[in-house]
């Protein structure tokens, strides 16, 4: 969930299944006023702007 409401009860889902049959964790997350990079241990990057998840209801 990517959102500023810490309970994760609302913000942008973002549902990431591995498909290599291993698992991963957040290694890092930036946040920036262009949106929020995550960094995996598996070295994969995800993106989201910002726009996908500020202004919400």
């Amino acid at each position: 969930m990517i959102g500023s409401d810490p309970s994760l009860s609302y913000g942008h889902m973002v549902d990431i299944t591995p498909t290599f049959g291993g698992t991963f964790a957040v290694r890092t997350s930036e946040w920036t006023a262009a949106g929020v990079r995550v960094r995996f241990t598996t070295g994969h990057e995800l993106f989201v702007p910002a726009s996908a998840f500020i202004g919400g209801r």
